[in-house]
């Protein structure tokens, strides 16, 4: 499947999703652009070790809905997320390969999509995650995974995860299992996420990260600020990290 079709039905899903909302039910949406960028340091399975840094721009969509009342009935939840980076690739060992090169430096897409049903104590998400990575012999191709995540507790207060995939729009290049919570204080939001994610050219090298992203209210709330940072480790002794902002409006 080409890039642009796979953008194009990620995109056609979330409409048809945002679009079923049913009699007596209240929904929000949620649209954020940011940018990010950082380092890492993956590679293959067995073969060479690769020194990544990016930086690029990333979007996301979010529809939720519940029923109004005491009870919080359940809802649709479903959200989009894309993001563009600019790769750029720094051999750190072979890995035991002759005359081994590192991939080209390029803009690599990715984009993921998730539908669901979310409870006042719990939530389930599923859908797909297709992003343009570096195969075993270091040529670019479109790697499509899987995504799952299970949530559970009060989502007015705390909600824990547990998950595989991307659990944040900036996160769309860089999808991991993880284990993750919510805690919301009003119109602020800390997200937390620890996990093995990707952090090399490839998918098949991840790293253990730890990820954090505050959501700032601004103004009257209906937009947002979210500053987000992760730090942890990926094949070799150099740390991966990265850094985010983005702007969140709320409908």
């Amino acid at each position: 499947m080409s890039p642009r079709r796979i953008v194009l039905a990620t995109g056609a899903l979330l409409l048809v999703v945002t679009a079923a909302r049913r009699v007596g039910a209240s929904g929000t949406e949620e649209v954020e652009l940011g940018a990010g960028a950082g380092a890492g340091t993956g590679g293959w399975a067995c073969g060479p070790t690769v020194r990544t840094t990016y930086a690029g721009a990333y979007g996301g969509a979010r529809h939720r809905e519940e029923t109004p009342g005491p009870d919080r009935g359940g809802g649709f939840d479903a959200d989009l997320s894309i993001a563009v980076h600019q790769e750029s690739h720094q051999l750190v060992d072979c890995g035991g390969d002759e005359g081994c090169d590192p991939p080209d430096d390029g803009v690599v897409p990715g984009v993921g999509a998730r539908v669901g049903w979310s409870w006042r104590w719990f939530g389930v998400r599923a859908g797909g995650l297709a992003l343009a990575a570096w195969g075993r012999e270091r040529g670019r191709a479109w790697a499509v995974l899987p995504q799952l995540e299970l949530g559970v507790g009060p989502e007015e207060r705390f909600r824990g995860y547990l998950g595989y995939g991307s659990p944040l729009p900036q996160l769309a290049r860089h999808p991991g299992l993880y284990l993750g919570a919510t805690f919301p204080a009003g119109a602020l939001r800390l997200d937390t996420y620890a996990g093995m994610f990707r952090t090399g050219p490839s998918y098949q090298v991840l790293g253990l990260q730890l990820v954090t992203a505050a959501l700032l209210p601004v103004d009257d709330g209906a937009t947002a600020l979210r500053i987000g940072a992760n730090l942890g480790a990926g094949r070799g002794d150099a740390p991966s990290y990265g850094a985010s902002i983005g702007v969140v409006s709320r409908f």
